[in-house]
């Protein structure tokens, strides 16, 4: 690599989307702190999906909700869908039925959002 080359969103939404899919949550977060700390550069929505996804891959549903909540610009439908799916994934109808309703309400999703829980529901009931 050439000296002296900065990193950009689109760097860190290909390393945070590697460490989603190989789970290294913590390498993950570090490089999270790193672009917002050392870098300078400001999120945008899709930065923020990568850490959602990356944390609800991760089974951390919890710190993955907290974060869309927290987005500065507003929760976004990908980051919702993201977490809604990562709710599926881990069986956490709480958080699902949460995030549902927070996906309808910003984004009048509502046939997606109610085909989603239906069919976690389901899905849980054969296990």
């Amino acid at each position: 690599m050439a000296e002296n080359v900065e990193p950009d969103l689109i760097t860190f939404i290909g390393v945070l989307t590697a460490c989603s899919h190989v789970q290294l949550v913590e390498d993950g977060m570090r490089y999270w702190q790193s672009m917002i700390e050392g870098y300078k550069i400001e999120p945008d929505g899709d930065l923020y999906a990568c850490m959602v996804d990356m944390l609800g891959h991760s089974g951390k549903l919890v710190k993955s909700h907290k974060l869309v909540k927290s987005m500065p610009m507003g929760p976004q439908p990908g980051a919702f869908g993201t977490l809604l799916s990562a709710c599926s994934t881990y069986g956490n109808f709480k958080i699902a039925e949460i995030v549902a309703e927070q996906l309808f309400k910003s984004s009048g999703m509502r046939p997606v959002a109610d085909l989603t829980l239906s069919l976690e529901q389901r899905d849980s009931s054969h296990m």
